[in-house]
This record gives C-alpha cells, sequence and structure tokens, in this order.
C-alpha cells in the first residue's frame, strides 16, 4: 500500500488535546482507499476506514476532501498550527487498537478519568474511601495512559507479602493502559518463581498485550518449552482434540498450572483445546473453581470473548456451590460490559457475541407464572395479582444484553431474573430495538452477523436482525457467503431477512445458483415459493446445475424435495449427468448425522423414484458406507441397491449387513435378497446360510428353516458339512434363543444329516456349558453309532446327567449293557444314587427286573442301604426283604446295626432276637448301636422299647450280658428323658435283683411321712 497524500488535524480546547490523521493510499492498479486515525495527542491513535473496499482515485480525492472539510467544520485545524501547544508525546504501546468510528467518545478526559487520576496520586495519603486496588483496576477498564506512571510506582513500592492484591491490580491495569515502559517490570514478575502463580499469569497476559508482533511471537514460543513433554506436540503442530485430551488429563490430576499456560499461549492448536475443557470443568469446584476465575480475569484483560462468554454462560446455567459467588460473578459478568458499553469500547461487541453464542433454545423453558394475592387495606379487599417470568429470564447477562431497553421486560427487585408485564408482552415481537447499547452494535454489525452464524438460540436471532435492517448500508454490502449463511439458520425471521436481500440481487439472466439453491432450501415458506417459481420459470439451466438439483434433493422441507422429484421425473437427463448427480447426493447423504432422519428419509425416497435407474451403477465401497451408517434410511438405500443390482452381484458381508439390522425393513430386503438366490448358489453360500440360521431375530431364523430343509434333501454332502457347522455352533455364545433354533434343526430337518460321531466328540457337547449342546450329544448317544463302547462309569454317569436327553441315553445304555453291569455292581450301584427322581426310578425297575439274588449280595443290599436318600434306602430294605438269607444273617444285622438312620436302625432291630439273643460276644459288638437307639430324644420309640426289651431279656438271663448291660443302662439313665429313665432304672432294679454282685448306682430311699392335709387354707392357700 502506497501513501498518495496525507493531512495532519490537531483540535485543542480546555484539556483536550485531540489529533486526527487522514491518509489516501493506493492499493492496487486504480484501487485507494481513505484511512483515518485519531484520539488523544501522545496517546495510541484508533484506526479507521472510510473506504470498505478500494475505490476509484476520484471518488477516493472526493472522500478524503469531505472528510477533510467535515474536520475542519468541527474545529479541527492542520497539526502545523498547534506543533507549538502540543503537549510531549509519551511513548506508544506496541499493539494496535481496534477499528473504531471516529465518533466514539474519548474517555480519558471526563470526570472518571479525572477521579481515577486524583486517587492515585494520592495513594495511600487519601482519606477516600475508594480503596485504591478498585482505583488501580478502574483505571485499565478506562485504559488510562495517563495512569502508567503513578501505576508503575505504586508496583514498585508495594510489598509482595502485604500488597499481593494490590501488586495483581497494578500488573492487570499495566496490560490495558501501559506502554512499552511497563514491559520491563512487568517481565520481573513474570520470570520471578518467588512470585504467586496467579500474578505471575496476569503479568504475562499483560506483556502478552504489551510487546510487538515480533516479541509476542518469541515470547509465545518460549512458553511453549515450559509445558509438559506430552502437551507441547500437539501445542506446536495440533490437532486440538489430542491437546484437549492431555490438557485433560493433566486437570483431573489437580495440575491446572498447564491450563493457565496454554491459555496464556493461546495459538490455534491451544485456544479451542483451552474452550472445551473450560466447558467440561465443574465452575464451582474447589480446585477448578480458582483455575476458571483466574482465566476468567485473564479473559477480561485479553478482552477475550469466546473464553469470557463460556465462563459467563457457565456462571448463570450452571448450578452448585456457594451462591454467593455465583451471583457476585453473574454481576461482574454484566458489570464489565455495562462498564464498556458506557465507555463506548469497541471490544464491547466481541464480548457480548461471546456472552450470548452459547445460549440456545434449549435453556430457554416455559413461561414461570405465580399467582399471589395482596389485600389492599384501604378498600379492605384481597386482590389476585400474576407474576410471569419470560423464557431465559434467569439468566441476567442474557436479559441486560437483549432487554435492557424493552418495555416488555422490567428487571425485579433482587436484579436476579427479568419479569414479563402479562403472557401477551412475552408472545408477541416488538418492532422497536430493546438490546443493550445500539449504538454499538451500528458501529460493528459484522458482531451481529456473527451472532446470527453461530447462535441457535431465537431471542438472539430476533434481535440480531431487527439489529441488522436499521443497518441497510452494511446489509447492502454484504457477498453471496453471507447471504447464504443466513437463508441456511433454521429461524424464519432470519432466513426472512436473508431472502429480502437475496431477492434483491437475483438475476435471471445471470442466475447464482448456490444463492437460489439457500433460497429454495430455507427455512421461510414465502421465500421457498419463490425459488419454486424462479426454476419452473427457467427448468433447463436449473437440471443442468446438479450441485442445486442435490441440494434440493437433501433440503429439510418435503415440499422442495417434492420439487426435486417433479423435476427429476420430468426430465430427460444425460447418463452422464445423472451418475454425477446420483454421487453428490450420496456424498452428501453419507455426511448427514443422527439428527437428519426424516431429511434423509425423504431424499431417499427421492432416489429411489426418480433416479432408480442409476442405482445398479453404485459400486460396492458406496453400498458398504450406506450399509454401516447409523441412519435407517441410508441403509434401506443400501438394500434397495443391491436389489436394484440382483442378488447374484451381491457379496456376503453385505447380504449380512442387512440381515444383522435391528431393522425389520431392512431385514426383511436382505430376506428378498436371499430368496432371489438359486439352490445352486445357496450351497456355495454356507456362511451366508449359516449367519440367517445363527441370526438373532427370530423372523429371519424361521424364514431360512424351510430353505435349508430343501438344500439338505436334494445335497447330503452339503447337509453333512453344515450340520458339522450346526454342531460347532451350539459350543460358542449365541443372541437368546439360537441355540434353542440349531438343536431343533438338528433334531428334525437336518436329523438324517447329522454326521457320525466318536465318543471323544460326543463328551465334548455333553462338558460344553451350554445346555442345547448337551441335549445334543444325548441324542447321539441314543444312536449309539460309535464304535468304541462306553465304561460302566461313563453310563453311570450319563443315568445322573442334568439334562433329560442324556439321562435317556444313560438308561438306554445300561439296559443294552445288563451283562457288563452285573459284573461290575460296585458302579452299577450308583445308578439307584442318582441325584434325579426319574433317573432312580428308572434304576429302582432295572434292579427289580434284571437281577437277582446272584447280584444282590449283602455287601450289594448294605452298600444299597447306605445311602442318604430315603427312597434309596426303602428300596434297599425292599431289596434285602425280597433275598433275604438266614445264613447272611449276622452280617445284615452288623451291617445295618452301623447305619445312622432311623429307619434302618429300626429294620435292624428285626434281627436282635434271632442273631443276637445268647451271645454276649455279639451284644459287645452292637453296644454303639444300643446306644444310639437309646441316646435318641424324642424319637425312634419303637426301636428304643424293642432294644430295652431285649437288653432287659438278656442281662436277666446272663451275668456276663448283665454286665454289659448295666454299663449301658448306667450311662443313659444320666441323660434320658423322664419316660425312658423310668424304663432304664426299672431295669436296673431288676437286673440287681438278679445279679447282686453287680454294681449299679441305686440307693433305696424311705418315703418321707407327710401329715394330713389341713382343712384351713393358709396365708397363702388356694
Amino acid at each position: 500500500m502506497k501513501l498518495v497524500k496525507q493531512v495532519k488535524l490537531a483540535f485543542h480546547a480546555g484539556r483536550s488535546h485531540k489529533v486526527y490523521e487522514i491518509d489516501l493510499c493506493e492499493v492496487g492498479r486504480d484501487q485507494f482507499v481513505v484511512n483515518f486515525r485519531y484520539g488523544r495527542f501522545g496517546a495510541t491513535l484508533r484506526d479507521g476506514s472510510k473506504t470498505i473496499a478500494p475505490v476509484s482515485r476520484a471518488e477516493a480525492d472526493q472522500v478524503f476532501d469531505k472528510l477533510v472539510d467535515d474536520k475542519i467544520t468541527k474545529g479541527y485545524e492542520p497539526a502545523e498550527a498547534r506543533a507549538d501547544r502540543a503537549p510531549p508525546s509519551a511513548p506508544a504501546p506496541n499493539r494496535t487498537a481496534s477499528v473504531q468510528d471516529e465518533n466514539a467518545p474519548q474517555t480519558q478526559n471526563d470526570a472518571r478519568a479525572e477521579a481515577v487520576l486524583r486517587r492515585l496520586r494520592d495513594a495511600d495519603q487519601s482519606r477516600s474511601d475508594w480503596p485504591l486496588e478498585r482505583a488501580i483496576w478502574r483505571a485499565g477498564e478506562l485504559e488510562l495512559r495517563e495512569a502508567e506512571p503513578q501505576i508503575l510506582a505504586i508496583l514498585r513500592t508495594c510489598e509482595p507479602r502485604t500488597h499481593a492484591l494490590r501488586r495483581y491490580c497494578c500488573a492487570w491495569a499495566l496490560g490495558r493502559s501501559g506502554s512499552i515502559t511497563a514491559i520491563e517490570p512487568l517481565r520481573r514478575i513474570f520470570e520471578s518463581p518467588r512470585e504467586r502463580s496467579d500474578l505471575r499469569q496476569i503479568a504475562g497476559e499483560a506483556l502478552r498485550l504489551l510487546y510487538s508482533d515480533a516479541d509476542r511471537e518469541r515470547f509465545l514460543r518460549g512458553l511453549i518449552d515450559t509445558l509438559p513433554s506430552a502437551l507441547k506436540t500437539p501445542a506446536r503442530e495440533g490437532p486440538a482434540t489430542e491437546a484437549a485430551r492431555v490438557l485433560r488429563g493433566l486437570v483431573e490430576r489437580n495440575d491446572y498450572e498447564p491450563l493457565h499456560t496454554a491459555y496464556l499461549i493461546g495459538n490455534e492448536h491451544l485456544a479451542p483445546a483451552v474452550l472445551q475443557v473450560l466447558s467440561e470443568l465443574p465452575p464451582f469446584a474447589d480446585n477448578s473453581f480458582r483455575a476458571l476465575k483466574r482465566i476468567y480475569k485473564c479473559a477480561e484483560l485479553r478482552r477475550d470473548g469466546r473464553a469470557f462468554g463460556l465462563l459467563a454462560f457457565r456462571f448463570q446455567t450452571e448450578r452448585g456451590g456457594n451462591a454467593w459467588r455465583r451471583a457476585y460473578l453473574v454481576r461482574r459478568s454484566w458489570r464489565l460490559l455495562r462498564r464498556l458499553g458506557e465507555l463506548g469500547s469497541n471490544d464491547w461487541v466481541g464480548l457480548a457475541v461471546g456472552a450470548l453464542v452459547p445460549f440456545t433454545d434449549a435453556h430457554g423453558g416455559e413461561i414461570q407464572v405465580r399467582q399471589q394475592v395482596r389485600y389492599d387495606h384501604r378498600e379492605r379487599r384481597y386482590y389476585e395479582t400474576q407474576q410471569l417470568w419470560p423464557p431465559f429470564a434467569g439468566y441476567w447477562v442474557f436479559c441486560q444484553l437483549l432487554y435492557r431497553n424493552s418495555r416488555r421486560f422490567r428487571p425485579d427487585k433482587g436484579h436476579k431474573t427479568f419479569r414479563a408485564e402479562d403472557r401477551a408482552a412475552i408472545e408477541r415481537d416488538v418492532p422497536e430495538r430493546e438490546e443493550a447499547f445500539p449504538e454499538l452494535w451500528d458501529r460493528l454489525p459484522q458482531g451481529l452477523l456473527h451472532l446470527l452464524d453461530e447462535s441457535n438460540c431465537l431471542p438472539v436471532h430476533q434481535f440480531a436482525v431487527k439489529a441488522l435492517r436499521d443497518n441497510r448500508a452494511f446489509c447492502d454490502q454484504l457477498d453471496t457467503d453471507a447471504l447464504i449463511m443466513l437463508l441456511s439458520r433454521p429461524y424464519e425471521v432470519t432466513a426472512q431477512l436473508g431472502f429480502e436481500l437475496a431477492e434483491r440481487r437475483y438475476d435471471p439472466m445471470h442466475i447464482d445458483f448456490d444463492l437460489v439453491s439457500a433460497v429454495a432450501c430455507c427455512a421461510y415458506e414465502p421465500a421457498r415459493q419463490a425459488a419454486f417459481r424462479w426454476i419452473e420459470g427457467n427448468r433447463q439451466p436449473f437440471l443442468a446445475n446438479s450441485g442445486l438439483i442435490a441440494a434440493l434433493v437433501l433440503a429439510p422441507h418435503q415440499d422442495t424435495r417434492d420439487l426435486a422429484k417433479q423435476l427429476l421425473l420430468g426430465a430427460i437427463m444425460p447418463e452422464h449427468q445423472a451418475r454425477v448427480l446420483v454421487g453428490r447426493i450420496l456424498s452428501a447423504l453419507l455426511l448427514l448425522g443422527p439428527d437428519d432422519a426424516d431429511r434423509a428419509a425423504g431424499a431417499v425416497d427421492v432416489v429411489i423414484r426418480a433416479l432408480a435407474g442409476q442405482l445398479q451403477a453404485i459400486g460396492d465401497p458406496v453400498i458398504r458406507d450406506l450399509a454401516a451408517h447409523p441412519l435407517v434410511a441410508l441403509r434401506e438405500l443400501a438394500g434397495h441397491i443391491l436389489l436394484a443390482k440382483g442378488s447374484a452381484q451381491v457379496a456376503d458381508d453385505l447380504l449380512l449387513a442387512l440381515l444383522r439390522s435391528e431393522t425389520s425393513s431392512l431385514r426383511i430386503i436382505g430376506a428378498r435378497l436371499v430368496g432371489q438366490l438359486q439352490d445352486q448358489e445357496l450351497t456355495q453360500r454356507p456362511e451366508l446360510l449359516y449367519a440367517l440360521t445363527c441370526s438373532e431375530h427370530a423372523d429371519l431364523r424361521e424364514t431360512i428353516r424351510p430353505v435349508l430343509a430343501r438344500l439338505v434333501e436334494r445335497d447330503p454332502a452339503f447337509g453333512a458339512a453344515f450340520a458339522a457347522m450346526l454342531v460347532e455352533g451350539l459350543r460358542q455364545e449365541a443372541p437368546d434363543g439360537v441355540h434353542s433354533h440349531l438343536l431343533s434343526l438338528l433334531r428334525d430337518e437336518l436329523s438324517a444329516a447329522l454326521p457320525v460321531f466318536g465318543k471323544d466328540e460326543i463328551f465334548k457337547l455333553l462338558r460344553c456349558k451350554v445346555p442345547q449342546a448337551q441335549e445334543l450329544g444325548g441324542l447321539l448317544l441314543q444312536r449309539d453309532t460309535f464304535t468304541e463302547p462306553l465304561t460302566i462309569k461313563e453310563i453311570v454317569r450319563l443315568a445322573n446327567h442334568q439334562v433329560l436327553a442324556v439321562r435317556q441315553a444313560g438308561w438306554q445304555l445300561s439296559e443294552r449293557s445288563v451283562d457288563r453291569l452285573k459284573q461290575s455292581m460296585a458302579q452299577t450301584v450308583r445308578l439307584l444314587d442318582a441325584k434325579w427322581d426319574d433317573s432312580r426310578e428308572w434304576a429302582f425297575g432295572l434292579f427289580r427286573d434284571s437281577f437277582d439274588a446272584n447280584q444282590l449280595t449283602p455287601e450289594v443290599l448294605v452298600a444299597i442301604c447306605d445311602s442318604v436318600r430315603p427312597d434309596v434306602q426303602a428300596f434297599g430294605r425292599e431289596l434285602i426283604t425280597r433275598y433275604f438269607d438266614s445264613a447272611h444273617g449276622e452280617q445284615y444285622l452288623l451291617k445295618l446295626a452301623e447305619h445312622p438312620s432311623e429307619a434302618l436302625q429300626l429294620f435292624a432291630t428285626n434281627y436282635l432276637e434271632r442273631y443276637a439273643s445268647g451271645n454276649a460276644v455279639r451284644l459287645g459288638e452292637l453296644e454303639p448301636y444300643f446306644v444310639s437307639i437309646l441316646s435318641r430324644v424324642n424319637k425312634g420309640r419303637i426301636a428304643k422299647r424293642r432294644v430295652l426289651q431285649f437288653l432287659v431279656a438278656e442281662a436277666l438271663a446272663d451275668e456276663a450280658s448283665a454286665q454289659l448291660v448295666a454299663r449301658i443302662f448306667t450311662r443313659q439313665s444320666v441323660t434320658m428323658v423322664i419316660g425312658d429313665k423310668a424304663r432304664l432304672i426299672e431295669g436296673m432294679v431288676r437286673i440287681q435283683q438278679t445279679w447282686p454282685r453287680i454294681a449299679l448306682p441305686l440307693q433305696p430311699i424311705n418315703a418321707p411321712e407327710h401329715d394330713a392335709p389341713s382343712s384351713r387354707r393358709g396365708e397363702y392357700g388356694v
């Protein structure tokens, strides 16, 4: 850019010293711009421009001269005439001020600035109640260059320990009002490890603002070297997602310093990462709150709209923590915006945009209504009043920005919410503007465009559209991309503005297809109808533009998609053009998200109906992408494409993707494709058939069942191989119902196709944890097709299996192996002790019918009785009774007497008289048996009487036996209950009478004599 001519003007009135510089510069061939700079003499001059775009030399001269004349009319004069009166210039900070209109107010010379400077000059000698720290901070907010010397002097005299807050405020204020003079003291603070970390961070932010571009670049590169090693590479090279992941891990370990450093660096990789982490941290938890508050103050200093807006949003919307703290931060956020607005700062728009963008329609909620009853003392009656809070009423900063000048909404007394006059006031939209500081929005309407581009909140769009309508000149200069952006927003009010601007630019002779496409797809219905008329009026050029037709097919509104279908059905499109169109549509469809289900379904309907002839040419990679898409409509489109191509050309993985779908319509398409295959093709695709047979969807399993029966009948070799696959499938995990289905197939349709399995393969099935596999093993055992015989032990285990089919196989094998069972009675007896009732009943029958006294020896019968199961013991007693041999009586008595069961002990008493009477040695062997029976409390009454009667008889007949019985009775008489004890004592008395030499614990006691009972009742008589 070449300077052509320049004029410097000055204005002097009282304490006001202003400078205005106007430049005319050449930027290209016959392209000129008019720029200006203005501000307080010696301060940083603010830049502006009178030409939005380059103009010709003649027009530039006209603008230049008009601006010079305008300023001279307002009291400015050439700078040379005021040179002798100009105050000495102060060094300017190495940063460029934001673009600002020349009519922006100068805050340095008003009463506030004078009050701040006076308070700073007095410092600690002042008697004012205004804390010095607040005055320093206010100097930074006002960007008072004149305050820099005083702030530096205060900073030099502050003690780090006693004036930590004051030093922090000085560093913050120097960032806004300092110059190159402040760089060195700030650098010393930042580089000193003895300083507090929050002070060092704010000093770093101030240095970031004061450094020149080259120094700032070096400063930030040096900061990257101080980051943790895991964060250095993402900080330099990205991506931002990796940087966010590392930062998230660090803050989870309560290491927040890297987060602060990353915010200070703020490059294209770290800035979005920091914002992501800030959006996730709980704002009012102790550790994270301190970190967020530090970054919040840094954002205030940097005028970082995104970080400031995000944190202000979270302070308003999050709950928890200290309520006072939250309310203070909300008030502070609005205080900063209000003060900047009152100062006319250009930074206000950026911060306001940042504070509004995070809000969405979901935060609005419903209208809140509260009924109140008020008593009027004058009229002596009650009145019912209604209080209403509109949506978003609880978000203080949001409502202040949008409704500060509203007549519909007013802040309540507590300054926490906004209230409405009535419901009608909430529901109607008023034509006048209601936002705070409308003049600042008018000065920088680019902020309004930013809001419309990023906001997803209807009240924000309503306010921004009204404000943009008041900036007609700015709207007329918007390019096509900006209009398309307006039309693409989902709010009618925004799309309507975009249409009004686009309609004035539409030229049927020079069609802007992108603009027409945006109008046809916008949310404003009259705009869509207008676009339809444009297209219907001249179809051919629009049909030739595949991009526009693809956009119509994928439009979010049904009427636009219907237009696209109508155009395509009524058009004869060249093959190449149709393929290009289908490719565009499919590429766009694959980019749709989960929230675009209706849009995708409508577009797929258009493709299937109007472009069906092109579906066969679509390749498998695209079909796979469609089949794997989360939207059902796209998966259905993949199925229709496969139907168009024919099932013979469809790969198994694509068919399986359809058949395994959760959506029934897709499974139906897959089944139709399978139904088109010939039997020979099906037998060559066993994996496909297997996948259908093992599908988690019962309808598919039942559909393929008759097909399998037909294939197995026609091709036994295929049937055997497929049956082996199903047997192997029984061993694998599968969805509910699949194992039962496989077993049913193998038992019925594929029974004849089952191959011969060996003993080891069958027992693998039996050891499998799947019950159906075990049942199949039982069915295979019943076929008895294996050559290697089972052992008796294995047969017995089969009869005790938990699966009925396996037990039945064990029964059959046992019945076919009776001779072998007779030879292994020790193992065979275990058949009776099965844990299943049906197996025991079968075994009882087998023993009754197939075994005799040759096999049922006393050892075997006693072994049967040794079972713990009552029914088996009863069966053992039955067999003993049936096959009793007196030659083995003593053996039965001794063995049965050892059993702890009451029933068997009672059964053994039947053999006492015959096999133990008159044998003192035998009685000694049975002593534990006698003690066991007599020790039972309230049990075995019959067995006790039989034993007592038998023992008394034996004791009276033989002295040796009496010695044994006396010992038993003596022992039991101490422990028995009263009834049994009496019988024992009676028996002991009889033994002593018969054998006086036997010592027994008995002593005669004379009964005491008692007087006859008196007829008179005692004192306590009854």
